[in-house]
């Protein structure tokens, strides 16, 4: 289902699921680079469904107040792929650079 925005920070590995996600007139705001900063980019899209492409680098105290409210009152929840001790975080690690993992990968203390 298109949306009006979404925020990326993975890049190269989801730049283009991003765009096709967004709805006319829809906003692409990356704030990161974890699979790298170089992306194919075909024009037509953006150009017939009137998108924007922008980034962010950092924001004010406020600024994540309000991104934290809206995320708050959306009721949008990250999708948690693991939740490991931290003392195998080697393991996760590894399995996010090789791209086995889906969603967050949360690391716990005891």
């Amino acid at each position: 289902m298109p949306v009006p925005a979404v925020i990326d920070n993975v890049d190269s590995a989801s730049w283009a699921h991003s765009l096709s996600s967004l709805v006319r007139g829809g906003t692409l705001v990356m704030v990161g680079g974890t699979t790298g900063f170089d992306v194919s980019l075909n024009l037509l899209p953006v150009i017939a469904d009137q998108l924007t492409i922008t980034g962010s680098i950092m924001g004010t105290l406020d600024d994540m107040q309000n991104l934290m409210n809206l995320i708050a009152q959306a009721g949008i929840e990250p999708e948690i792929g693991a939740v490991l001790p931290l003392e195998q975080a080697r393991e996760g690690f590894r399995a996010m650079w090789e791209g086995r993992t889906r969603g967050k990968t949360v690391f716990t203390c005891n």
